[in-house]
């Protein structure tokens, strides 16, 4: 399975355009131009993922919309509770390994330091290794057996400055 992990932009600060809890934070129009940059730079790649698994926070979500048309995947985008800030990294997994063999490509796309713990345990087993995912900064990942451990290959991370 290829799994790319993609950070939401850049998001308003809480209490802004309407945003009253940070579960409603939006992109910023800065955020939404910077990930169209990143999402044309992916297409360039030839990224083309079956499935896009977004936390349901509003920046997230944004953020895999935006992606799935620039890459003209419509209907790509699904919401995923195991996504969210204080999601269970092991019930993310599951999810995954429940989508093979249908699904060999997945995008994720969510929040820090969720992100960068996931792809710690899936590349050296234990969270901590000093990942870091910057706001629509993209990793590669390529695992043979998916599980809550050491199981995954990290082929690359990528900032957004680079894909743009």
């Amino acid at each position: 399975m290829e799994i790319y992990i993609l950070r939401h932009g850049e998001a308003a600060e809480p209490g802004t355009h309407g945003a009253k809890t940070d579960f409603d934070r939006p992109l910023t129009a800065e955020g939404k131009a910077a990930v169209r940059r990143v999402a044309r730079g992916l297409r360039r790649f030839g990224v083309k993922p079956e499935l896009i698994l977004s936390s349901p926070l509003v920046r997230a979500r944004e953020t895999a919309e935006i992606v799935a048309r620039e890459l003209g995947l419509p209907g790509a985008v699904q919401l995923a509770e195991e996504m969210c800030p204080d999601g269970s990294l092991r019930a993310l997994v599951r999810r995954l390994r429940a989508l093979e063999p249908q699904r060999n490509v997945v995008m994720l796309v969510g929040h820090e330091p969720y992100l960068s713990t996931l792809v710690s345990v899936l590349v050296t087993g234990r969270a901590g290794a000093g990942f870091t995912i910057k706001k629509g900064g993209v990793c590669k990942l390529v695992a043979e057996s998916l599980k809550c451990g050491r199981c995954a290959k990290l082929e690359w991370l990528i900032y957004p400055a680079l894909l743009a």
